[in-house]
């Protein structure tokens, strides 16, 4: 019987969501790009101390309006930290670096109860490739067992707005989960809006 409600519960919510894709294809062909910063985008650091310089994560994402409701596009993200010991007799260098990739699906919530068009709120879901290195000391090879590289598959969800300053140019905050917890922000810019 559970089953059953699940099944007619999404199959509304799906119908509910088709009409309002039908009614909205007027606003498609529109191109969103977004450069900001994030915090390891869901991947957690392996620096074993506390990291005192680096990028903490830069993001780039295009995204592809389908409808008013319905966007997908692409991201990628590039992480470089590091933990610099200074000190003459032993002084050190440990680098976390890496690089994410992958395809994103972003349902516009705001078109349900927003009539300003300068705010866009959105939920996303991600799904990529991630690889990570950790360097200790390249300087040490007496270190060298300690290092190691790591790849896998992520997916992750995220809730963000979007506020345009015009019809060009825009600012955007977005946080999320992955294997640990996302915040990031940056500009977004509209390429394309064929009406």
């Amino acid at each position: 019987m559970k089953k059953l409600y699940l099944k007619l519960f999404a199959l509304i919510f799906l119908s509910v969501l088709l009409h309002f894709n039908v009614q909205s294809q007027k606003n498609n062909k529109e191109i969103v790009i977004s450069i900001g910063v994030y915090s390891q985008y869901g991947y957690p650091s392996k620096l074993t101390s506390t990291e005192n310089s680096g990028i903490p994560t830069a993001g780039l994402g295009g995204d592809y309006r389908l409808s008013k409701l319905f966007s997908i596009g692409l991201y990628a993200a590039y992480t470089y930290s590091f933990f610099k010991y200074d000190d003459p007799n032993v002084g050190y260098k440990d680098v976390w670096k890496g690089w994410d990739a992958g395809l994103r699906g972003t349902l516009h919530i705001g078109e349900f109860f927003l009539k300003n068009k300068k705010y866009d709120i959105y939920l996303a879901v991600f799904s990529g490739y991630t690889k990570r290195s950790m360097i200790h000391d390249k300087s040490n090879i007496y270190r060298d067992s300690l290092n190691f590289k790591e790849s896998a598959f992520s997916i992750g969800s995220f809730a963000g707005v979007r506020f345009f300053t015009n019809k060009k140019i825009g600012f955007f905050i977005e946080t999320g989960l992955s294997r640990k917890f996302i915040i990031g922000g940056g500009l977004s810019f509209k390429l394309a809006n064929v009406k």
